[in-house]
């Protein structure tokens, strides 16, 4: 869809990693869905839940608050010969487990006569709920892209009905609902009762009672979806119907769609028919009959679209046409730096790209062959004569177009990044000076985080390792692939980091491993799963012999 971003898609695409994407991608969305009594086929990719038979006792488990030492879960452990590499926080004796949450809890299950059960352990590994439910219900993929979501509740399923419990594992409502979607930092949650949804809060109380066919959870704002006969309108917090169910699905700011995440830029503005038209909160039709997909809306209010009945080009959200553009060209949003890139396609099949502003300027007064948004060092990557090359803010080249391509399009925080020229990657930095040779076979994502020294993953005869900006391999060549963290990017769907320490993790006959950016190994390449979460307690899930335990890769 994106010419402009084609080689970045196909970076992206480099070694297995993409694998994993693809498989998280289905499972992943912003918003959860439950069916209704409309009978509508309705997907719930956000939210983990499996269920099984029923047939426990219930009993009423009680919270326990303790800190942090290494210990065995109340549990009888097959016994096992584990690692001796691998220096155990919770040993693996679990047959399922899950993150943990922002408050030092995680659903773990155990397996009893073929029937998986799930309670809830603290950092110690003992149960502050014991395993005697068949499923439960956390925020756990959509977690990625809006960590905010996370405060801790968990639903759990006992003989089919739902109940949950706060922060600190206390029982708030018993097991009761029929259906129910996960809580969210707006402070409610839905719930089904009888085929129809309604609206509960954190402390359990009805905000609006069930009505709804259908309902869903929104996030990046505070909102919820509600639907009666297929048509879809909004709720905002306190119970108020803020937009009439009247149109059909529609996109939130911060939902997710197969163009990747949509964003209203805090405008009261929802994506509706398949992306082709825009709807302003107060039932006004902006835009409609769009040709293509409608992308975010830029920061500045402008946001392209090619309709065929309201025109081509960038409108403003009132749905007045501001900057007006020809049928063979197709625009791209805004960056932060006020301009955006404008696709021209010719008869012949090629196409060219131009900067412009905000009123529909040419800035440059030419054109690229390839073109890509600035970075925060004001320096963009072009391509000219089949060669990429550097322009700043005049566009003027900084660095003349001579190299085959640049990993990601962009400079890292510090000022550089990789080139590939001659079938080689070296290291350079934003004057054109070289840091490296052209020695290098591959080159993963840049590490750009706010991390004092930048740091690359290369590979070097056919093994990956870590190099810094200034030429030094600060972790040798010894993997089969180095595997980056990026919590709020696709680039990071393998290692989902959600604390303030660097790492990525590593790849090596078969198993993977945790290092930090600065080069030091934090876990050997021992464990089985290849996707996983580091937790905000620094906790990683280990798998060993089809068991699961938790190794902390962070430390105190």
């Amino acid at each position: 869809m994106n010419d402009v971003l084609d080689d970045v898609v196909i970076m992206m695409k480099r070694g297995f990693a993409i694998i994993t994407i693809l498989v998280l991608i289905v499972l992943s969305s912003s918003c959860e869905v439950r069916r209704g009594a409309s009978g509508e086929s309705t997907t719930n990719h956000s939210e983990i839940s499996v269920s099984q038979d029923s047939s426990q006792r219930e009993t009423t488990p009680t919270a326990t608050t303790t800190q942090k030492p290494t210990a065995t879960p109340t549990v009888t452990p097959t016994p096992v010969v584990l690692p001796e590499n691998v220096d155990f926080a919770i040993e693996p004796v679990f047959d399922d487990a899950k993150p943990f949450n922002a408050f030092g809890y995680a659903v773990v299950g155990i397996e009893t006569n073929g029937q998986m059960r799930y309670g809830m352990i603290n950092e110690a590994g003992e149960f502050v709920i014991e395993p005697e439910y068949e499923s439960y219900r956390i925020p756990d993929w959509m977690k990625i892209t809006h960590p905010e979501i996370d405060i801790g509740y968990t639903w759990l399923q006992k003989n089919g009905r739902w109940g949950f419990v706060n922060e600190k594992c206390e029982w708030v409502v018993e097991c009761k609902y029929d259906d129910c979607l996960h809580f969210t930092n707006i402070g409610f949650a839905g719930v089904e009762i009888d085929e129809k949804w309604g609206f509960i809060s954190t402390s359990g109380e009805m905000i609006v009672e069930p009505q709804y066919d259908l309902v869903e959870m929104c996030f990046g704002d505070d909102i919820a979806k509600i639907c009666v006969n297929g048509l879809w309108g909004l709720i905002d917090r306190d119970g108020n119907v803020i937009l009439e169910p009247t149109r059909s699905y529609m996109l939130t700011n911060g939902d997710c769609s197969d163009y990747g995440y949509w964003s209203s830029s805090g405008h009261d503005i929802v994506l509706i028919d398949e992306g082709t038209g825009l709807l302003s909160f107060d039932g006004e039709v902006l835009v409609e009959n769009a040709e293509n997909w409608i992308c975010s809306i830029s920061s500045n209010g402008l946001v392209f679209v090619d309709s065929s009945t309201d025109g081509i080009g960038y409108f403003n959200t009132k749905g007045d046409l501001v900057i007006p553009l020809r049928e063979n060209e197709r625009g791209y949003e805004f960056a932060d730096n006020g301009l955006a890139i404008v696709e021209t396609r010719s008869e012949d099949g090629s196409r060219s790209y131009r900067y412009i502003d905000r009123t529909g300027k040419n800035v440059f007064q030419k054109e690229f062959e390839k073109a890509y948004n600035f970075g925060p060092n004001g320096i963009a990557f072009v391509v000219e004569d089949g060669f990429l090359g550097y322009i700043d803010r005049n566009g003027d080249y900084v660095v003349e177009p001579q190299f085959d391509t640049g990993w990601s399009m962009h400079f890292d925080a510090n000022g550089f990044t990789a080139v590939l020229k001659d079938g080689k990657w070296a290291i350079m930095d934003e004057t054109g000076k070289r840091m490296t040779d052209y020695i290098y076979d591959d080159c993963c994502r840049i590490f750009d985080d706010v991390i004092p020294v930048s740091v690359f993953a290369m590979s070097l005869d056919g093994k990956w390792g870590l190099v810094n900006a200034s030429g030094q391999t600060i972790l040798e060549h010894q993997y089969d692939y180095i595997i980056t963290s990026a919590p709020l990017s696709m680039e990071g769907w393998n290692l989902i980091n959600y604390t303030d320490a660097d790492l990525a993790m590593t790849y090596k006959d078969g198993k993977f491993g945790i290092i930090s950016l600065r080069g030091e190994i934090l876990l050997e390449a021992e464990n089985e799963i290849d996707h996983t979460i580091v937790s905000e307690n620094g906790y990683y899930i280990f798998s060993f012999n089809g068991k699961y335990g938790y190794v902390d890769v962070v430390g105190d």
